[in-house]
């Protein structure tokens, strides 16, 4: 844990920042398992650990808060002694019954011709910035109140969602449909949840929520081809509103979405999400935690506007 400190405190100073303020909280819960009779009494240990720190740009003098959330489990036995060792950096393998998952879902695989290059660019990325809508029309995003919501909600360092809105166990895919329906998207209703045309938290019925709604594989294809959102031809230049899709494996199916909630002085993206929680964090510091645990990982990123 202190190495992957290190490590992210390394990604921002090479962003050019300096890191004034850190903190790290950690809870734990205690869990007995039943073993065969006989047998050492054992314990699952989850402990969830909240980082804080604060970043500061010389550039503009500006200070930003930053945060994210990581859930370790271990076993012990009853003597104190770890055993069967396990961590998960992501709860991404829980998912309620009967409820939509951000690795599951239908959907063709993308080509490689879809991909986003992940090549910082040498030179100050695209700082321009592109147009608000004037009227939420249902297909058109306020860019600020995208912002805003992701900000909002991360700011809690954990799974905590809005009333009126679905909690799953992962919530990367339903969090970022929140904030697209926040900023202006209509939900479209009907009783299908399997049907690419209906996006909607709650569908007439026992449904509950839409494959567009709760899954990270289908919600892009549906911000793509139905809501008309751009490939992202390189994930540096996003603006606060677009969104990053992972295919953690490479193989051509998305697994994960994070929302863009904001840009340093120099043009430099940060990312919010769920599952696990982060807040407003650089995408060097992201993408150094993707792809140390993701080395065949593939970014497949939208752009926020039409036009």
């Amino acid at each position: 844990m202190v190495n992957r400190a290190m490590m992210l405190r390394g990604t921002v100073a090479d962003a050019g920042l300096d890191v004034t303020d850190s903190s790290a909280d950690v809870a734990t819960t205690v869990t007995n398992i039943a073993d065969a009779p006989g047998g050492p009494e054992r314990f699952l240990v989850e402990a969830t650990i909240e980082r804080t720190w604060v970043e500061y740009d010389p550039t503009d003098g500006t200070s930003t808060n930053v945060g994210m959330t990581d859930t370790y489990n271990y076993v012990v036995t009853e003597a104190g002694t770890q055993s069967d060792s396990k961590v998960r950096l992501a709860k991404y393998d829980v998912t309620p019954e009967g409820q939509a998952s951000a690795d599951e879902g239908t959907g063709p695989s993308l080509p490689e011709s879809f991909e986003s290059s992940t090549t910082q660019p040498a030179s100050t990325p695209d700082r321009a910035v592109h147009r608000k809508t004037e009227r939420r029309n249902g297909v058109d995003i306020d860019p600020s109140i995208f912002r805003n919501y992701l900000l909002t909600w991360t700011a809690y360092g954990d799974e905590t969602m809005p009333s009126g809105y679905p909690k799953f166990s992962n919530n990367c895919a339903n969090f970022i449909s929140q904030a697209y329906h926040q900023a202006g998207w209509y939900v479209t209703g009907g009783v299908n949840p399997n049907d690419t045309n209906n996006w909607d938290y709650d569908l007439t019925g026992p449904a509950g929520a839409t494959d567009t709604w709760a899954t990270a594989r289908v919600l892009y294809f549906y911000a793509r081809d139905k809501k008309g959102l751009r490939v992202m031809s390189n994930i540096w230049n996003a603006q606060p509103g677009s969104t990053y899709f992972m295919d953690w494996e490479g193989d051509g199916v998305i697994n994960h979405v994070a929302g863009v909630s904001g840009r340093t002085a120099d043009g430099t993206p940060r990312i919010s999400q769920k599952t696990s929680n982060r807040h407003n964090m650089l995408l060097p510091t992201w993408k150094a935690i993707v792809d140390g645990s993701n080395p065949n990982v593939k970014w497949f990123g939208l752009r926020e506007f039409r036009g």
